[in-house]
């Protein structure tokens, strides 16, 4: 085999291998998602394999609660309140959801083509649409083992400013997921 060979296989190998996502792992079996009396569960999914390898980090506020790639849907709880739910891909899309304790509620995290990497946005799901897709999706839970990432004080400042300036200048911009109802 030629040097270039090796050296493109090596290449391969790594970042295939490097693809992995060690935030997240698959559990021997899924949690049952279902509401809880104290809290309110939200659950994030991602439908489409398109920009399978890229993995989009979640966060409630400030805290980490998961990431999605292809194809996958992971359920976090959520003390009831108002909460900003913010993905980080090539852009920081936000969601500003009042969550009700004992509802479940559901995001579809979508992906789209950006200028250096993928970008990302929220649509407001359903259990319907979420149960039709949950078998063809991996169910993950956060690996507790590895250090979650972290967003930033600038970044957080930065997401929540700018998608309550596009509430202020355009309050239907956000409707669907301003008003997203549990289940």
């Amino acid at each position: 085999m030629s040097f270039k060979k090796v050296g493109v296989t090596a290449m391969l190998v790594f970042f295939i291998a490097g693809c992995g996502n060690q935030y997240m792992r698959k559990p021997a079996a899924c949690p049952e998602i279902k509401a809880d009396q104290s809290k309110a569960t939200l659950v994030i999914y991602r439908t489409t394999s398109f920009g399978w390898v890229k993995e989009i980090h979640n966060y409630l506020d400030k805290a980490y609660i998961g990431t999605t790639k292809g194809k996958c849907f992971f359920a976090t709880k959520v003390d009831p309140g108002s909460h900003y739910v913010i993905a980080d891909a090539e852009n920081k899309a936000c969601a500003k959801i009042n969550f009700e304790a004992g509802k479940v509620y559901y995001l579809c995290q979508s992906i789209f083509i950006g200028v250096w990497s993928a970008r990302t946005g929220f649509t407001p799901g359903t259990l319907k649409e979420f149960e039709e897709q949950q078998k063809e999706m991996d169910c993950l839970i956060v690996n507790t083992e590895e250090k979650a990432p972290v967003l930033g004080d600038k970044d957080y400042k930065e997401t929540v400013a700018d998608f309550e300036k596009e509430e202020k200048e355009d309050p239907k911009k956000h409707e669907d997921t301003d008003h997203l109802q549990g289940f």
